[in-house]
């Protein structure tokens, strides 16, 4: 898979800085994360959690990535809580509906909303 994807610091618990390391930071063909700087190149992949980029975005305009939980559904009160993935059998990005486990593939909700990273404290 490539494209374009945000990267979390597992020891600092922050996401790396893209913009000031994004030609030093890549995964490569075997999907390990590899690190690029003036020693060398370093396999980071232990260190490193990587959420790749939907190509899609939420109601607000917000990107979404793989690992954010978000709320989606056509009726206000029976809004379903979800965590985007990626599910390597169909090939395709989608949303785990957390009381049921139930797959849905697509970002179509007119009402799709991120509510937070997979990282943030209290996510739900």
């Amino acid at each position: 898979m490539t494209g374009k994807f945000r990267a979390w610091d597992k020891a600092k618990k922050c996401y790396i800085d893209s913009e000031k390391f994004v030609e030093q930071l890549f995964v490569n063909s075997r999907g390990r994360v590899i690190w690029w700087s003036h020693a060398g190149l370093e396999d980071i992949t232990d260190n490193i959690d990587i959420e790749w980029e939907t190509g899609a975005c939420d109601k607000n305009g917000k990107v979404i990535y793989q690992g954010d939980n978000c709320r989606f559904g056509r009726k206000v009160k029976n809004r379903t809580v979800g965590e985007v993935i990626y599910e390597q059998d169909f090939c395709a990005f989608g949303c785990w509906q957390k009381s049921s486990r139930i797959p849905h593939f697509h970002f179509c909700y007119e009402d799709f909303e991120i509510i937070s990273t997979i990282h943030d404290e209290g996510s739900e």
